[in-house]
């Protein structure tokens, strides 16, 4: 087939290679737009070496530090820590049940580094459960790893923020409301395209 015949195709069939892509990327963009607003809140922290004295064994070695960073974000997506996060809010007059909390948090570790996350229907929120995750690491350390060694004044482990909860980030992104539209709308193109390419078979059959 020459460029005559694939523009005689695309003259009859227009309507066809037009109406799928462009319906399901306006499908797609009004799903994405349709949902409730939710928002991301991120603040990082550092791990190093906790402070002990002599008289306790509290106390993270320098080869441990890494372990510790590493294993912070399954500490933080626990339900333990998730119902100590709900009562801090508590504390604060803030209302987020435990599963709610354990929903919105997530953490990376990338070495020594930390990086804590909390999604919510509320921006508010999302950043008081960033901060109030932050906090209960530095005041509560190595009990979280069940250490018996750790007390109040001596965590076992230093958790230090490195950046503070920052601008809460809308999510989606209507960047990424866009492009899902667009790579949709894309599929659908193949589509018409296979469905014109069968219809011209049968014509020609």
């Amino acid at each position: 087939m020459n460029l005559t015949d694939y523009l005689e195709i695309f003259r009859r069939r227009w309507p066809l290679l037009l109406a799928l892509p462009l319906l399901a990327g306006m499908i797609s963009l009004a799903a994405g737009l349709a949902q409730p607003k939710r928002y991301a809140v991120t603040g990082s922290t550092i791990v190093s070496r906790g402070v002990t004295d002599q008289a306790s064994t509290a106390g993270v070695t320098w080869a441990r530090e890494d372990t510790v960073a590493q294993d912070l974000p399954t500490i933080i997506s626990s339900a333990i820590f998730a119902r100590d996060v709900a009562d801090e809010l508590a504390a604060q007059g803030r209302s987020a049940d435990q599963a709610t909390v354990q929903r919105a948090l997530h953490a990376v570790s990338d070495g020594k580094i930390v990086r804590i996350t909390a999604t919510a229907d509320n921006p508010e929120l999302a950043a008081a459960i960033v901060q109030s995750a932050i906090q209960l690491l530095q005041r509560n350390g190595l009990r979280y790893w069940g250490d018996p060694t750790w007390t109040p004044t001596q965590p076992g482990v230093n958790i230090r923020p490195l950046d503070p909860p920052g601008t809460p980030v809308p999510v989606p992104t209507t960047r990424e409301i866009a492009l899902d539209a667009a790579l949709r709308a894309a599929v659908g193109l193949i589509v018409a395209l296979g469905l014109v390419a069968g219809l011209e078979a049968r014509g020609r059959g």
